[in-house]
């Protein structure tokens, strides 16, 4: 999940482009296998076609025979003072 966020911090917005590179950070694990990787709408849990308003991304990982569930409410800061987002 750290991943997502700072991902999102740099300013990444597309939530497909946020779903492969998550896929592809926890395929450099060889036991685990990413079965869902996806990124939603925090407030309808409806997918998103850009990453504005605060978003879920939800984890589904197989490592062997254990499946571990994650999901993070994940949002754009905006820093004090300056009005910018990050």
């Amino acid at each position: 999940m750290e991943e997502a966020e700072r991902l999102i911090a740099e300013g990444l917005a597309d939530p497909q482009v946020l779903e492969a590179e998550l896929t592809g950070f926890i395929s450099r694990e060889p036991l685990a296998n990413a079965e869902v990787v996806a990124v939603r709408d925090a407030s309808t849990l409806q997918k998103v076609t850009r990453i504005e308003a605060p978003v879920v991304v939800a984890l589904f990982v197989r490592i062997g025979t254990t499946k571990l569930l994650d999901n993070r409410v994940i949002a754009k800061k905006v820093l004090p003072g300056t009005g910018e987002v990050r």
